[in-house]
């Protein structure tokens, strides 16, 4: 059985999947996937460089995430042009990843709702929270409160998320609340199977 579980930046997705995890799941990290294409030596590397420039790269010659991440959360067009290099591949070997792995999928995924990868997946997770949490949330992680405010307003709206899942969890509590709404939806899936 593959669960997608989606969201914005701050919802609790990862918290989430590794919960998932802690119960025999086995994770498809698209985040990580999508990073691993950013190394030296990949063909997707050699396209972005091309296109954003050298000023993107540390000195070791590695991507800043915070640098390209700058670039392309403040114009719509190179946000855009960054997918078209990256996720044709990423998508692939999520795809691949999927059919490699035996029981219980779940794939973290941001951009799950986006990709159309509910329609993929046996049950559609979306992890919602309300703006201030999910803004303080990445805080947390090290973002600005700009930052994160800006790449909230260019995600996905979750009303439209919202349409699109199978099952929505509400995080806006503790991790112990989370972990005991995971444990009763994790029931309800292993049913489905």
């Amino acid at each position: 059985m593959v669960i997608g579980i989606g969201g914005n930046i701050g919802a609790g997705k990862t918290t989430l999947a590794k919960i998932f995890q802690s119960f025999g799941a086995k994770i498809i990290d698209a985040d990580k996937i999508g990073w691993s294409l950013l190394k030296q030596s990949s063909k997707e590397y050699h396209k972005i460089v091309k296109n954003f420039g050298r000023s993107i790269l540390t000195r070791n010659g590695n991507i800043s995430r915070h640098r390209l991440g700058a670039i392309v959360f403040d114009n719509p067009q190179k946000l855009k042009l960054l997918n078209q290099i990256v996720h044709p591949r990423l998508l692939a070997q999520i795809r691949n990843g999927i059919q490699k792995k035996k029981g219980v999928v779940v794939l973290d995924a941001a951009l799950l709702f986006n990709w159309g990868l509910e329609k993929e997946v046996d049950a559609a997770i979306l992890v919602s929270a309300s703006k201030n949490l999910k803004i303080e949330r990445s805080q947390k992680s090290g973002m600005s409160k700009q930052t994160a405010e800006k790449r909230l307003a260019q995600q996905l709206p979750e009303k439209v998320m919202v349409e699109k899942a199978d099952f929505i969890v509400k995080n806006n509590g503790t991790k112990q609340t989370l972990r005991k709404k995971a444990k009763a939806l994790w029931k309800v899936l292993n049913g489905l199977s």
